[in-house]
Formats: C-alpha cells, sequence, structure tokens
C-alpha cells in the first residue's frame, strides 16, 4: 500500500480519528508514502495511531501536518485512552507479536488538544527516525478521574502498561528521535497531573535512555518550558545491558522551573560511550527538594557513579558542553566520574546564583540515600563540585550568593583529581574564592582576573559594542556593560523621563552588587558628559538616587564642559544647565574638563600635529590616577577621598575645580 494522500477533512469518530496499522499475522506486504494533511480531528478517543498489531511488514515515510487534533475524556467501556498521536509496535495481548519496522514518521505543524499526552515506542519492532516539529500539546483534565489508565490498561495488560503514565510526550525504544519547537501547556495546576512534560523512557521530564545494545543519536530538543517533580533533562544508561551508544544530542532555548534537578547526565551501569552533548541557551531553577526526594536540588549533574553498590558502570562521558546557561539553586554543580572516564567537560558562560530557600543548612548534597552516607559524603559544596576528569575547561563563570556565607558549605570552586584543566574569568559573589584539592591537579592554568569595579551605561548601543568586541573586552564583565534599547537624541528629558525609568532599577541592582563587595566602601567616581542625553539626563536620575541610597558616601564626578568651537549638537547648553543644577545638589567634588583645552594641550604643549581622542583619554588617566594613588600606594600619605574636599572645597557649593 503507497501513494496514499489524504487532504481537507474533518473527521469524528468512537474510536481512532486516522489509524494506519497491519492487524494479522500475514502481514508482510510494505506500506510507504502516505500524506495527510490539513484535517481536523474532533471528539475522538484517539487521535493519529499507527499502531501493527502483527506480522513483519515495513511502514515508512509517513507525513502528518497541518491538523488540529482534539480527543474526548475516554469512556468507562473504553479500554484506551484520549492520546492525541500514538504511535507504538507494542502488542496488547501475548499472542500478538509484529516484528516489522516503523521508520521516517513525521508530525509537523499540529496543534492538539486531549487528556493525555504523545505515546511514541518500541517493542520488537525497530522505530526509525521519528520527527515532531512545531508541535503545541495542550494537556486538559476533563474528567474527575485523576488517577486513570494511560492507555491500552486492560486489567490483564496492567504490569505491561504501567510504563504509560505520562502527561505530554512518552518515547522509547527508539533509533533517531527529533523535537522541535514543541510547546506543551497543561490547563489545570500540575498537582492534577503525573507531572511529566516528557518521558523519553525514564521518570523525568526529557529523559533519554539506553537500555540495550541499540545506539542513540541525532537528537534534538529545542524552544520547550519543563516542570517535573524529577529532573528536568536526563540522559542515562539504566541496566547492564546497556552498551549502545548515545551521542550527537543538542538542547537548545530550554526553560527548566520547579524542578529537583535540572540537567543530568548519569549513566548508572553498563559500558557504553556518551559524548557530543550540547546543553546551550537554558534557564534552570531548581526547587528546595522535598523530604521524599533522595537527590537534591543541582541544576546542573553529571556523573558517573552508582548509587547502589552492585550497579557499576565503566563507560565513557566525553565532549559535553554547557553553553550561556543562567542557573539558581540551592545546591551549585556536580561533576564526576568514578570507575567511569570524564573526558572534556566544558562549561562557558555560566551565571550560578545559590540561594538557600529552606531552613535546612545542614543537608545532603546528592543520591544521599542513608546506605550511601559514606560514598556521598564528599559532594558538600555550593559552587563546582569537579572530581576525576580528564580536560576541565572552565570558561566566564560567575557565582553569586544571596546570603550570607555563613549559610553555606564555604567553597565556591571544589576541584581534584583533574589531570588537565583550564580557567579563565571565575568571579565568585559575596563569598571567598577558594579551591581545594589542587595539589591533585597536574596541570593547572588559571586566568585568576580582577574586573573592574565599574558600570559601561548608555542608551546608544553601537558606542558599547566597541567595548565588548575591543582589544579590552575580556577585562570587563559582560554584566557591567549596560545599553538601552535606543539613543534617547541628545534629549535632557528622554535620558531623565522616558527612557532612564526603564534602565534605573537594572543599573542599581548591578551597583548593590558591586558595592556588597566592597570591604569598605569609600564613594563613586562618575565620568560623564554635560552635553549627551546619557550624561546628562540619565546621570541626574542615578545621582539623585545614589544621593537617597548611599547618602554618606563621597560623590566625585569627572565631567565632560561642551565647548562652542567643538559643539556639534545644538541641544548641549540646555543639556549642561540642567545637569549642572543636579551637581551643584547632589556631587562633593565636580572636576570640569574642557575638551578645547585638552586639545590645546595636545597641540602646543606636547607638539602632537594630529591628535585624537587616546591623547585626551591619556591626559585625563594621569589626572585621575593622580587623585587615587594616595588611596592605592603605600608610600606616603594614605588618605580617602573625603580629605580631597578639604583641600579643595571650599564652601559645599562651591565644588567645581577647573582640570586644564
Amino acid at each position: 500500500m503507497f501513494n496514499i494522500t489524504v487532504e481537507n477533512m474533518n473527521l469524528q469518530s468512537t474510536s481512532a480519528g486516522i489509524k494506519v496499522s497491519a492487524y494479522d499475522r500475514n502481514s508482510t506486504g510494505n506500506m510507504y508514502d502516505m500524506i495527510f494533511r490539513n484535517v481536523r480531528i474532533t471528539d475522538t478517543n484517539r487521535g493519529l495511531c499507527v499502531a501493527p498489531r502483527w506480522g513483519s511488514n515495513i511502514i515508512s515515510n509517513l507525513l502528518f501536518e497541518h491538523m488540529t487534533i482534539e480527543t474526548r475524556f475516554f469512556g468507562l467501556d473504553w479500554w484506551g485512552s484520549a492520546e492525541p498521536i500514538y504511535v507504538t509496535g507494542l502488542s496488547t495481548n501475548a499472542d500478538q507479536l509484529w516484528t516489522g519496522m516503523l521508520k521516517n514518521i513525521t508530525f509537523r505543524n499540529i496543534i492538539a488538544k486531549g487528556e493525555q499526552g504523545f505515546i511514541v515506542r518500541g517493542n520488537t519492532s525497530i522505530l526509525e527516525n521519528i520527527h515532531f516539529e512545531n508541535i503545541s500539546l495542550t494537556i486538559a483534565r476533563w474528567s474527575n478521574v485523576t488517577e486513570h489508565p494511560s492507555h491500552d490498561y486492560r486489567p490483564s495488560q496492567e504490569p505491561q502498561m504501567a510504563w504509560a503514565k505520562v502527561d505530554g510526550i512518552f518515547a522509547m525504544d527508539i533509533d533517531r528521535f527529533y523535537l522541535q519547537d514543541i510547546n506543551i501547556d497543561y490547563q489545570q495546576p500540575k498537582q492534577s497531573y503525573y507531572g511529566q512534560c516528557l518521558n523519553l523512557t525514564g521518570d523525568d521530564c526529557i529523559a533519554i535512555i539506553s537500555h540495550g545494545p541499540s545506539s542513540m543519536f541525532n537528537i534534538t530538543v529545542e524552544n520547550m518550558n519543563l516542570q517535573s517533580t524529577s529532573a528536568g533533562i536526563k540522559v542515562s544508561a539504566y541496566d547492564k545491558n546497556s552498551t549502545g551508544n548515545m551521542y550527537d544530542m543538542t538542547f537548545r532555548n530550554v526553560r527548566i522551573t520547579d524542578t529537583n534537578r535540572g540537567l543530568c547526565v548519569a549513566p548508572r551501569w553498563g559500558s557504553n560511550i556518551i559524548s557530543n552533548l550540547l546543553f546551550e541557551h537554558m534557564n534552570i531553577e531548581t526547587r528546595f527538594f522535598g523530604l521524599d526526594w533522595w537527590g537534591s536540588a543541582e541544576p546542573i549533574y553529571v556523573t558517573g557513579l552508582s548509587t547502589n553498590a552492585d550497579q557499576l558502570w565503566t563507560g565513557v562521558l566525553k565532549n559535553i558542553t554547557f553553553r550561556n546557561i543562567i542557573a539558581k539553586g540551592e545546591q551549585g554543580f556536580i561533576v564526576r566520574g568514578n570507575t567511569s572516564i570524564l573526558e572534556n567537560i566544558h562549561f562557558e558562560n555560566i551565571s550560578l546564583t545559590i540561594a538557600r530557600w529552606s531552613n535546612v543548612t545542614e543537608h545532603p548534597s546528592h543520591d544521599y540515600r542513608p546506605s550511601q552516607e559514606p560514598q556521598m559524603a564528599w559532594a558538600k559544596v555550593d559552587g563546582i563540585f569537579a572530581m576525576d576528569i580528564d580536560k576541565f575547561y572552565l570558561q566566564d563563570i560567575n557565582i553569586d550568593y544571596q546570603q550570607p556565607k555563613q549559610s553555606y558549605y564555604g567553597q565556591c570552586l571544589n576541584l581534584s583529581n583533574i589531570t588537565q584543566m583550564v580557567q579563565n574569568n571565575i568571579q565568585c559573589q559575596n563569598i571567598d574564592y577558594f579551591i581545594s584539592g589542587q595539589n591533585s591537579i597536574e596541570k593547572l592554568h588559571i586566568g585568576h582576573k580582577y574586573t573592574p569595579r565599574m558600570l559601561y551605561i548608555d542608551f546608544e548601543t553601537t558606542v558599547l559594542d566597541e567595548v565588548r568586541s575591543g582589544s579590552y573586552r575580556q577585562l570587563f564583565h559582560p554584566d557591567r556593560i549596560i545599553s538601552g534599547k535606543g539613543d534617547a537624541a541628545s534629549n535632557y528629558a528622554r535620558g531623565y523621563f522616558t527612557l532612564g525609568q526603564k534602565l534605573i532599577d537594572y543599573v542599581l541592582e548591578q551597583i548593590r552588587r558591586i558595592t556588597n563587595h566592597c570591604h569598605s566602601l569609600q564613594g563613586f567616581l562618575i565620568f560623564h558628559s554635560f552635553g549627551g542625553s546619557t550624561g546628562s539626563g540619565f546621570t541626574s536620575l542615578l545621582m539623585e538616587h545614589l544621593n537617597i541610597n548611599y547618602s554618606k558616601k563621597t560623590c566625585f564626578e569627572f565631567v565632560i564642559f561642551p565647548s562652542p568651537k567643538l559643539s556639534t549638537i545644538i541641544t548641549e547648553p540646555y543639556n549642561t544647565v540642567l545637569n549642572t543644577h543636579i551637581s551643584l545638589e547632589y556631587a562633593d567634588c565636580v572636576f570640569i574638563v574642557d575638551n578645547e583645552a585638552l586639545w590645546d594641550i595636545c597641540t602646543y604643549s606636547l607638539n602632537i600635529e594630529k591628535g585624537n581622542f587616546v591623547h585626551i583619554n591619556r591626559l585625563l588617566a594621569q589626572v585621575i590616577s593622580n587623585i587615587t594613588a594616595n588611596s592605592r600606594f603605600k608610600e606616603g600619605n594614605i588618605i580617602d577621598l573625603n580629605e580631597f574636599l578639604t583641600n579643595l572645597v571650599p564652601f559645599p557649593r562651591i565644588h567645581f575645580p577647573l582640570v586644564s
């Protein structure tokens, strides 16, 4: 049977909407090249059903696209459940057996709504190359029955079908499974559901688990929102027969919230190779683990360590990359090998926030069942724990602690038995920077880095893009370079009232984070121009807030005063007058820099024929470094900023010395 096309149909049924099947033991004829397009299926017990019962034929090249499927609550006389999509080679009776192949099946541009999710499972059959693209699935509890069977749940089949309790997508025993642009929505609170958004052979949100010699590869998961009572995404090998390799998997643009664990790569036993995994552009937020949960709330957890003594995994975990991830949890990251080999693990551009959400301070770290207490005691770390790894890379890591460090174990990084390691730009906020176990690291390349306590602020992005992409881009933390979404057109009012109001809260939060790292904050040095919109309008707004939040701290300004010969903007005089009023009220000392005077110094005093901004900035750097020199060097009298005011400011409102 081949070359079948079904288009532009409205279907209703007491059973399934569309069914493709092989139904007797003599079914050996192949079925292929079928297209189902622009079909609306409503009020059915099942939507799309590809479920051969027995035989040995090949069913391939099926395309289901541009469909709307809405299944109803299954009646008590219906032995199945209301799955909008159901693909399986699993037989419901012991005397039925299908040993054929299901391959190249695509579901594209489908809007589905039902009491149950999708089920895709092989058994003795082979499922290969299954695609789900641009799917919108809504799970609705239409009945008062909360604990109900999932599918094919006849009493005689209870042990066989128990695995299928899932509210989302269940997939198992598949070679090449693709998920792209999937959205799963729940119309009632999650307590009404089984709590699993995606189950790819596990009890987690997305669980991809090897059960035997079959390889699993080329799996892509993109653009998803996940919640689970267990882990968000799990890649694992789960039995002693797991020898099939798992590789080339990409997880991108995923948001994981309210889970006990975020990303979990944790094979239990077997001897397969798990490699080439990429997790990028993710937002992970784990919750405090309940007393009935034996793990803890790690946003990222990678290990080959078994939790039971009779389980042993001797495979290889390699080439795993975590990139552009924002994580928040009660616990940090754990990366550890054991009898397995962990190789080439990358963490790039990671922001980790440790939050104590519970009153429990002395709690287990992970897999901390009572019987495993001696084995798991090493894992008490609030940051990143790494052990038994060959080639471990950390780049652009920021770890922030929301409560005082006394509430934590006190270790930002805990690294031991790592054969080759590279660190670059690692920052630990609100806690002592600490690395333990360095003596066992054979080759350690550490790029410790001091980041200036500063903020770049501009409404126009092009100016700051030069900093982000310039030769000094590695000097500054990316969160400290703040740009708006549009130019304020050199208008004081737009900088103060319109665009400034949208940006001020974020700027103040960054200032708070920076000041929290200071042991003894003296004050602020503000560099800006009087003529521009950001330099005049937004600076005025910022000065008012600094005066409220840090009223006892000294505030020095270094301002570029517009010059008649060099001025190119007609609004500069107005911006200057308005900004001068704010500087008069809230600044302690304002060092005025005249652009024209600086050009004259370069031309006539230093004999520079063609001066540029580099020469002017170096002149300013000389002035600024002289002001702070006594605070930075031990020689001479060590004075603070307040002592400058005694010598330079004769009267509080007359605080405008000229730099020339």
